[in-house]
């Protein structure tokens, strides 16, 4: 267990970096990723949520959450150019950030609800 728990810690160290490298330098020109930059408080209270999670040792649920900040941004990005390419309308604006934290919020939910079933199977509840 205590294998696992250090596993996941590198995981979210690694996504962590991940994050860190595609919004402050990779993927800095692209628009969410630009967001997500030049708004980092908001993008620490999020990590700050992964943190919290693994400090009441709510792994699952923190990788998922850390997983899904990366992941989410491509997602949210090209979604939301889809989006805005489709809708031809003058004032579209670009949905990418609001799916992207649906993603996160999403992922938040289902985290919590696997730990609650792991430790429901695991005492037998």
């Amino acid at each position: 267990m205590i294998q696992t728990n250090k596993r996941l810690l590198v995981t979210n160290v690694i996504l962590l970096v991940l994050y860190w490298l595609l919004t402050f330098f990779w993927l800095n020109d692209v628009y969410l990723f630009k967001w997500a930059s030049h708004n980092w408080k908001f993008s620490l209270g999020l990590w700050a949520i992964v943190l919290i999670l693994m400090l009441f040792m709510k792994w699952r649920t923190s990788s998922l959450v850390s997983s899904t900040l990366v992941l989410g941004l491509f997602v949210g990005q090209y979604l939301g150019d889809y989006i805005k390419s489709v809708d031809t309308s003058e004032h579209v604006t670009h949905k990418g950030f609001f799916i992207w934290v649906l993603i996160v919020l999403f992922s938040l939910v289902l985290g919590l609800i696997i730990e609650r079933k792991a430790k429901d199977k695991t005492y037998g509840i």
